[in-house]
């Protein structure tokens, strides 16, 4: 997935170095990506959404978050994945463990249904480019 942004600005002056507008849109950019996938990361823990980072570098910003199961609620796992099965066992008779205070032993399992936290971020991550333009222009443009 790629994201373009194009920057037009229409009679005005930059007072300060088209530089340092670059490097206040970019963070601002990052500061918006960051909140929306912290928001619409689901929360059952709270772990996966407060494990949101910014990597800065000249030209760019990452927005990292390297919650191993995050992947995996996202795009749904089983029947709901990219495999489309159910899970079973590799080295067992039978899947054996605790939800909702009960003791369960079951052979296959449908899965987790996707979340699409990413896709639904993304899209608003689009939606605020103009808002951080703006913001980022504040005191850059006469």
């Amino acid at each position: 997935m790629k994201l373009i942004i194009d920057v037009k600005i229409t009679k005005k002056v930059l007072s300060e170095s088209v530089g340092e507008f670059k490097t206040k849109l970019l963070d601002q950019l990052a500061h918006n990506t960051k909140t929306l996938f912290e928001k619409n990361t689901p929360k059952k823990s709270g772990y996966g959404s407060r494990n949101y980072h910014v990597i800065k570098s000249l030209n760019t910003r990452e927005i990292r978050n390297d919650t191993y199961y995050l992947p995996w609620v996202n795009d749904g796992t089983g029947i709901y994945g990219p495999l489309h099965h159910r899970i079973t066992p590799k080295h067992a008779k039978a899947l054996h463990f605790y939800w909702r205070g009960n003791e369960w032993f079951l052979k296959s399992v449908k899965g987790q249904k996707p979340k699409h936290f990413v896709e639904r971020s993304m899209a608003e991550v689009i939606r605020s480019v103009d808002s951080a333009v703006v913001i980022a222009s504040r005191g850059t443009l006469k």
